[in-house]
């Protein structure tokens, strides 16, 4: 399905990728069963439209044959099978992190971004009354797993095509010993910016017991962009570890301390136009 936007040079088209019955076939009440559709919303947006302005390096994001900025955002919704019996209403749940949390919440259902059993439907609340619930990704930085909600987003480039580099500043924190690799975004659901070198030497890594307390170096040598992979080794017997570079990943040998504010500054590049979300 398409939608046609009035004058604007927006466009929105909905693939259906799957439709499958919910609850397995549950009856709420006089509404009936609910069946969940799966999809994909494409947008294409005019990056010289008044209603774009304002979002950051939209005028860098490449565009398709019509001088549109294209992406694509998961979409889920739950819907009375029959549309007459439904009450003409939709609840949007924008989510958390790409965790959909909806029916979690107000219905009291087992938690999980794959709704379709009638553990997924909880005390029925939403469906009794005829309510269709809707789904949709909207935060483009974070990578696929735990069936989270993906924007895919376009990248950020230069005229000539040139990548976009910048600064980039990043904090961990650990709650536990023994952890020597984080991503370099902090959190292993959201996308790091790569760095430009993997030269330490031309990057800022510090550690502080208190945010107000003074920085501690952490030497260049004692650090790497790396991330540290342990499995079965070759002898098929002990596990082994493995110290791979990463353009993504920091890496340091004798751990993070428990409770200490590290803070890594270095030159990333390839910023997504997170505005469009």
């Amino acid at each position: 399905s398409s939608w046609d936007l009035g004058n604007m040079t927006n466009k929105i088209q909905l693939d259906i990728t799957e439709r499958q019955a919910f609850a397995d076939g549950m009856e709420f009440g006089d509404v009936g069963a609910y069946e969940r559709l799966k999809a994909k919303a494409r947008y294409a947006v005019d990056p010289q439209a008044a209603a774009q302005t304002g979002i950051t390096d939209l005028d860098k994001a490449p565009v398709n044959t019509e001088g549109l900025v294209e992406f694509a955002a998961d979409v889920m919704i739950l819907t009375p099978v029959d549309r007459s019996k439904g009450n003409g209403r939709l609840f949007y749940d924008w989510g958390n992190r790409g965790n959909i949390r909806a029916l979690q919440f107000f219905q009291d259902a087992v938690g999980s971004n794959e709704p379709l059993s009638s553990d997924h439907a909880g005390n029925g609340y939403f469906f009794r009354r005829g309510y269709a619930v809707a789904f949709a990704a909207w935060q483009g930085d974070l990578l696929a797993g735990d069936g989270r909600f993906l924007l895919d987003l376009p990248v950020a480039i230069e005229d000539d095509g040139a990548a976009i580099t910048g600064p980039v500043r990043s904090e961990f924190i650990l709650e536990q010993a023994g952890v020597t690799t984080q991503p370099l975004s902090g959190w292993s659901n959201t996308r790091s910016h790569p760095t430009v070198s993997m030269d330490t030497s031309k990057a800022q890594f510090s550690r502080r017991p208190y945010a107000d307390a003074p920085r501690e170096l952490v030497p260049a040598d004692q650090w790497m962009f790396a991330r540290n992979e342990g499995g079965i080794g070759l002898d098929g017997v002990a596990k082994q570890t493995a110290i791979v570079p990463s353009n993504t990943n920091i890496y340091l040998p004798v751990g993070f301390e428990p409770g200490w504010i590290y803070e890594l500054i270095y030159t990333g590049r390839d910023p997504l136009v997170l505005g469009l979300g």
